[in-house]
């Protein structure tokens, strides 16, 4: 699948080769991947495709521009996303990239939200992963660094901090790191907070069933 917006813009980006060795371009292009594929419920295909398809363009802008910092950011933000769609080997190995971008961006700029909040969810898969997981990190000798929920909750709290908007992804994640500690009260209030945001898309909607459940199992 390759993205097909209904513009002219496309068209050319296609037949130009100038336009193709655009960071500037390419790395919009990857947002717009990435904002289309969060239309769509984590499971269908489309939004798989689109992930890739603009971590393509996201890193391709980064190689040719090093010195961007929206083309470092989308690189990052894309990368993230796409372990979501890997198996436990690859997955580790595109974390290792991950991180490696994720960590050049915050070093540029440290109070950027997006960035924060990403550094948080590193933070939270690494410190619940599991024993087979860690074994196989173990195996492909990458050392994990030490993380914990109350690290990912701190970087998921700024992010909220710098954010001057209700962010409902964000949200939910605060929520998912009070249930891991077992702090219903406040895990009820942020997940109400991220429920109050008007017109939540496909993958928020799914997000908030995922961390209504866990909360739902607290005693």
């Amino acid at each position: 699948m390759r993205l097909n917006f209904s513009t002219s813009i496309f068209q050319k980006f296609i037949t130009d080769p100038s336009l193709q060795k655009n960071p500037e371009f390419l790395w919009r292009f990857g947002e717009a991947c990435m904002m289309w594929a969060n239309k769509y419920k984590k499971r269908n295909p489309k939004r798989r495709e689109l992930i890739f398809e603009g971590r393509e363009y996201a890193i391709k802008a980064y190689e040719l521009n090093e010195n961007s910092f929206d083309a470092l950011r989308w690189t990052a933000i894309l990368c993230g996303a796409a372990t979501e769609y890997l198996g436990v080997k690859d997955r580790i190995l595109q974390g290792k990239k991950f991180k490696s971008y994720l960590d050049k961006a915050i070093g540029i700029r440290s109070t950027e939200y997006t960035l924060l909040h990403l550094r948080g969810r590193f933070c939270y898969e690494v410190s619940n992963l599991s024993w087979l997981e860690r074994k196989v990190c173990s195996t492909l000798r990458f050392e994990l660094p030490s993380c914990t929920i109350d690290e990912a909750l701190a970087d998921f709290l700024a992010a909220e901090k710098f954010k001057e908007t209700p962010w409902p992804e964000n949200l939910l994640y605060i929520a998912r790191c009070y249930a891991v500690k077992k702090q219903k009260k406040l895990a009820q209030d942020f997940l109400e907070r991220a429920e109050a945001v008007d017109e939540p898309d496909e993958c928020v909607n799914e997000s908030i069933a995922e961390v209504r459940t866990m909360i739902s199992n607290l005693l």
